[in-house]
């Protein structure tokens, strides 16, 4: 349209200075006026132009469509009759991926919203991004491109499969003894996991005094509760690469079902890995935390000099590598396959 009007523009004064005709040389100047208007107001107003994404962090199933939602604000005194931008989401920033171009009208002093869905088709942080914002005139003939962008992420969660984990039980005489004298003291019998001796910085109030007075040791009661806070996960992420997404995709989603078929078994788990040279944790004590825990280890540093198998191990401690590997206390459980992961979910069960 631009160079419409200075052609336009041009005959304009071709015309004027072969005739010499004042009303055409007037309104030749009167368009170079209006084309220099048009050019300072569009030049003033972009620099009041702003745009965010609404939630600058969001979370979503994998190839579930996720709405985004996109404000811009025209802080101008003037209504913008044609703004343009464009919005895509990708992995990585050298993804090719196709952007969707949306147009608006936003009036002077306003905001307005667009929204646009994403579907993230790996487990990972999808990152989203408003660029390419650019605004022109009611006319259509001068336009400018603002420094208006936003960035946001999407934390793409796989699909909620908890692996089959049971816990292996071997009552012994004076588990036996315990529920029994318990059932006559009254007490929840179901509370209790097991009846060990005492150790040093045991609560005292935790003492079976019953037990205790009958024989020479003193017994200590150990809760579930209890017992599930000392369960620990170390996920070794060593070697992981913002690269290998499709790899990085089956891992998550294994991750994922161990850190849920521990918690469903166990109650708690503490998931534990290396963020760089850094040991991080994070205690899982309801499924709706497995979100925090992924987006921490989506958003970490691997070092390859960092050997997780050499860490202090206590009881009820597993551990998952990338190379889908499972171990519990030092003790090899199983080897997943990339390629039919999906159907051991369903199939295996395992016993701790």
């Amino acid at each position: 349209m631009l160079i419409i009007y200075l052609a336009v523009m041009a005959v304009t004064f071709y015309v004027g200075g072969i005739y010499r005709d004042l009303p055409v040389t007037a309104l030749f100047i009167a368009e170079g006026v209006i084309l220099a208007l048009l050019m300072l107001r569009t030049v003033t107003v972009r620099r009041k132009i702003k745009c965010f994404f609404k939630k600058s962090t969001a979370y979503a199933i994998k190839n579930t469509p996720s709405k985004r939602e996109a404000v811009f604000v025209n802080g101008s005194r003037f209504t913008l009759l044609r703004l343009s931008c464009r919005v895509k989401g990708f992995y990585s920033e050298g993804d090719r991926i196709k952007a969707k171009k949306y147009r608006l009208l936003l009036p002077s002093g306003t905001e307005k919203s667009i929204y646009t869905d994403f579907t993230g088709e790996y487990c990972g942080i999808l990152k989203t991004r408003i660029y390419n914002v650019k605004i022109r005139d009611c006319f259509g003939i001068t336009g400018a491109g603002t420094k208006a962008c936003a960035e946001g992420s999407i934390v793409i969660l796989p699909s909620e499969k908890p692996l089959k984990i049971t816990k292996r039980t071997t009552p012994s005489d004076y588990d036996r003894e315990v529920t029994e004298s318990l059932i006559h003291s009254g007490t929840d019998s179901h509370e209790v996991h097991q009846l060990r001796l005492y150790r040093y910085g045991d609560p005292v109030k935790n003492i079976h005094r019953n037990l205790s007075a009958r024989t020479d040791e003193i017994y200590y009661k150990e809760y579930k509760a209890t017992e599930s806070s000392n369960a620990r996960l170390f996920v070794d992420i060593k070697g992981l690469t913002e690269k290998d997404i499709k790899e990085a995709d089956i891992f998550y989603e294994l991750c994922s079902s161990v850190i849920l078929g521990i918690f469903d078994c166990l109650g708690a788990v503490d998931v534990q890995w290396y963020n760089g040279g850094r040991r991080e944790k994070m205690t899982l004590r309801e499924r709706a935390g497995i979100r925090n825990i992924l987006a921490r280890l989506y958003s970490c540093k691997t070092d390859k000099s960092t050997d997780i198998k050499d860490t202090d191990k206590a009881e009820n401690c597993f551990m998952f590598n990338t190379s889908l590997e499972l171990y519990a206390d030092r003790r090899h459980i199983f080897t997943f396959s990339r390629e039919g992961w999906e159907e051991q979910i369903k199939t295996e069960e395992f016993m701790i």
